[in-house]
C-alpha cells in the first residue's frame, strides 16, 4: 500500500494494486489487468471528479557544451494515456463530495506492441539521464473555493514493469 497525500503532504488514505497476472511484469501488447484499491480515510469537498488513468511516458535529460556554452536539453514522450471516470457528479451538480470509503475499481487494457522497456537511467557527473514509465494512477480533480487549479488536485500512482 502507498500511502495517498492531499498536496500539503496530509495522508488522506492509502492505494493499493492487485495485479491479476502475478509474474510481476508484462510484454508490449499484453492485456493488464488488475484492481485499484484506494482507502479515503477523511471527507473531500468539492471534488469534480475522480479518475483511473494508465500512462506510458519517458522523461530524457541531458546537457552539451561546456562553461558558459553549456544548455541542459530534455524531452517528454507519451506512448499511451488512458483515462476513465470512475466517480463524478450527475448533471445539474458540479461536485461530489467522498465521504471516508473504499473505492474499488477493476480495470483491463491492452499494452501498444511497440512499446520500449521500463528503464531508469541515472548516471552521477555524467551529463544524462532519463526513465520510462509505466503507471496506474488515481486522480481526484477538487477545486476547493470554486477555483480551476489544478495544484489542488489529489493523486498518487502505482508503477508497473513492461520488459521485451
Amino acid at each position: 500500500m502507498a500511502p495517498f497525500k492531499d498536496p500539503t503532504g496530509l495522508v488522506i488514505g492509502d492505494v493499493r494494486v492487485d495485479w491479476a497476472d502475478q509474474k510481476g511484469f508484462y510484454y508490449p501488447g499484453e492485456c493488464v489487468a488488475g484492481k485499484l484499491f484506494v482507502r479515503l480515510d477523511m471527507v473531500i469537498q468539492q471534488c469534480e471528479k475522480v479518475l483511473f488513468m494508465c500512462v506510458g511516458e519517458s522523461h530524457a535529460e541531458w546537457e552539451s557544451g561546456s562553461g558558459p556554452d553549456s544548455a541542459t536539453h530534455g524531452n517528454h514522450e507519451i506512448y499511451f494515456y488512458e483515462t476513465k471516470i470512475i466517480l463524478g457528479a450527475q448533471p445539474p451538480a458540479k461536485d461530489i463530495i467522498l465521504n471516508p470509503q473504499v473505492i474499488i475499481y477493476s480495470f483491463e487494457f491492452k499494452l501498444p506492441n511497440n512499446l520500449p522497456p521500463t528503464a531508469c537511467i541515472f548516471n552521477p557527473g555524467r551529463p544524462a539521464s532519463g526513465t520510462v514509465l509505466y503507471t496506474v494512477r488515481i486522480l481526484i480533480v477538487t477545486h476547493p473555493w470554486g477555483m480551476l487549479d489544478s495544484s489542488s488536485n489529489i493523486q498518487n500512482w502505482v508503477g508497473f514493469e513492461v520488459s521485451n
